[in-house]
This record gives structure tokens, sequence and C-alpha cells, in this order.
């Protein structure tokens, strides 16, 4: 269950409501397959997978859970990450399945290939002369179905309950969707060297692999600012605070003094760290630092004292400062998200001295 644990960790930290979805559409085969999943060779694994990825998940989720249920974040917002018209708009046209759109959205290419209809559709003839060996995979089309329907344009989205419509991109579910047809497609491989035919089935391979090689190289820099960057935030604007949202593009990357007199400076600004002096102060000066506003940073002075951060009226990092000095800002995650990390890097450990030792018996 290793190949389980890294993959579904690593499906979590890709995209977090396409698992979710992933995960509703799999309880269903626990039910199919229930005789083989809850014996206790199955069963104790599986569990025991869970826990595993849950744990290393947890950090970020509960990092984000102190934002949900502290923070206003245009991403928990209603109609921007909710809206039926965005997710209506970016269902798929029954013939783009088949047939490369010209433009796609985000420069993904979400379409099957033609060789792998071919060899799903053969390997669909097979199974079905076979059936009776493999009810089993019963599931694995239902599933295919299920997906491709949800991906078209006929879904009816309007029916579904609002949390689903956070897929925001339906052809997202084409991730899921040729999971199952990843399965049965090569099927027809196993009948067609039994009954001799390989020689069609050759040249529909060497074909696919070239087929198969069409990926389109993701232009991050179109997308990716390096404006955005040094306020800590990437391309995805959803993210953003809810007071943020009519002035992020338009602030300039200093730091402005909001009550009391002093001079500020930047002297170093990158990602989610920010340098800076302040001088001329007299007592205590308030301002507000070219930081979106994420629970998480740590402001320290070069005494290393802390100073408290709270969200200004524009979505950054406000603080008060007391005295001149050169201060240090970092994000470095709450406690509780500190504290859940130190207990996955013990269950990394662990788990890799465990598995070691079991390798090496």
């Amino acid at each position: 269950y290793l190949f389980f644990i890294i993959g579904y960790v690593g499906l979590l930290f890709s995209h977090l409501v396409l698992s979710m979805f992933l995960s509703l559409l799999l309880l269903p085969a626990l039910i199919i397959y229930r005789k083989q999943v809850f014996q206790i060779t199955c069963l104790k694994p599986l569990i025991i997978a869970i826990l595993v990825v849950s744990i290393l998940v947890l950090p970020d989720l509960i990092l984000l859970l102190e934002h949900r249920l502290t923070g206003a974040y245009l991403v928990f917002q209603d109609h921007v990450m909710t809206s039926l018209g965005l997710v209506e708009a970016e269902t798929i046209p029954l013939f783009h399945f088949i047939a490369k759109n010209a433009n796609y959205d985000w420069v993904v290419a979400y379409f099957i290939p033609m060789t792998t209809i071919i060899l799903f559709l053969c390997s669909t003839y097979y199974l079905y002369r076979h059936r009776k060996e493999h009810q089993h995979l019963c599931y694995f089309y239902c599933l295919t179905i299920l997906t491709l329907w949800m991906t078209s344009s006929i879904f009816p989205w309007h029916l579904m309950p609002k949390v689903t419509w956070m897929i925001q991109f339906p052809w997202r579910l084409m991730t899921i969707a040729i999971l199952p047809i990843a399965v049965l497609a090569p099927c027809c491989l196993l009948y067609g060297t039994r009954n001799h035919h390989l020689p069609w089935l050759v040249p529909t391979i060497i074909i696919s692999l070239f087929t198969g090689i069409q990926g389109r190289r993701y232009h991050l820099d179109r997308y990716y600012l390096p404006g955005n960057a040094n306020q800590a935030l990437g391309h995805q604007t959803e993210y953003l605070p809810v007071l943020a949202q009519t002035n992020y593009m338009t602030r300039e990357k200093h730091i402005i003094v909001l009550a009391g007199t002093a001079t500020a400076e930047v002297l170093q600004n990158h990602g989610d760290q920010l340098q800076f002096t302040i001088q001329d102060t007299l007592g205590h000066v308030t301002i507000e630092l070219p930081k979106l506003y994420y629970k998480g940073y740590l402001l320290t002075d070069e005494e290393g004292n802390h100073y408290p951060l709270t969200m200004s009226t524009s979505g950054y990092l406000e603080t008060t400062i007391m005295h001149e000095g050169i201060y240090t800002l970092r994000y470095q995650g709450t406690g509780m998200y500190l504290f859940l990390r130190v207990i996955r890097l013990l269950v990394i450990i662990s788990g890799s001295i465990y598995f070691l030792i079991k390798v090496g018996r």
C-alpha cells in the first residue's frame, strides 16, 4: 500500500477538490468489492494507509481550516469557487472528447487520443465475450461513464449540490476518467496475444505512443508574475484576502506608515520574506507591510523580539513598531501547523525505518 499512500498524498497536495471527488467516487468500490476489502489481510493495511495519509496531509489541512475560521478570503466567499455559470461554461462539448481543440483554457489539453479509444473499444469487445470472468471490472466501466458524463456539456450541474461546483472546471474530472480507462484499455492486449491478433495491435500501440506525447508546455511566465510573488501571491487571485481584491494590483511595494512618524525602507523583498529598516521614528508607529495577510507570519527585530501582526483595512500585514532598527519578516506557519509538521516528520522517519527493515528481511 506504499503506492496508495504516495499517490493519495500527491493528489491531496496537488488538488484538494479533485481528491474529494475521487474519494466519493471510490466509496461504491468499497461496497462492490466488500468481500475482498473487509478481509483482515486487506482491511488492516487499508486502515493503516488511510491513517498515514491523514497524518501526512493534516498540517496543511489544519492551516487551511485556520484561515477558513479566522480570516476572510475570496476562496471562501460565495460565487467565487462555487459559480454555476463558470462550471457550465467549462464543460466539454461531446466532439472535443476525441478531437483536439485549438484553444485550451490554461493550456491544458483535455481530450482522449483516438488510439486510446480504439484500444478501449477493443478491450470492451473482448471483455464482453468473457464477461463471466471479468464481472469485477463493471465498476471501472461505471466510473468511466460517470466521470465522462460529468465532464460533458450534457451533465445537469444545476441539479448538483452547490459544494460540487467547487470543481470550477469539469474538464478536471478527465484526470479521474483516465484512471479506469487506463485499467481497461490494455486488456485487449492480453486477449489479442492469446488469439493471435498481435500483428494489428503492434502498430496501434506504436501510434498510441506517439499520439500520447502531445503535452504542451505550461507557460508559467504568463501566469506567475514577479510582482505577485513579492506580495507572497501566485497567479491564483481567488486566494486573496477579501479586503485586498480592489487594491493588490495597484499597491506599491513599499511600506506604508499608517500612524505615527517614521522612515521605512525595504532592504529585501522576496516571496514570503521581507527585511526592512525603520528610522526617524518618534515612539510607536503603525505600518502596513507589502505582504498579503495570511496567518503564520513571524516578525522579529534584531534582538529576536516578536511583534504581533494583524490584517489591515487593505488586506495586508499590519503591525506596530516601537523603536528604530532592522526587522525581518518570514512565513513559518501557525503554532498548530508547526506542531503537526513535527508529528508528520516523525511518522515519515519511523515509516522509512520500518520499510527499510522489512525490505532487508
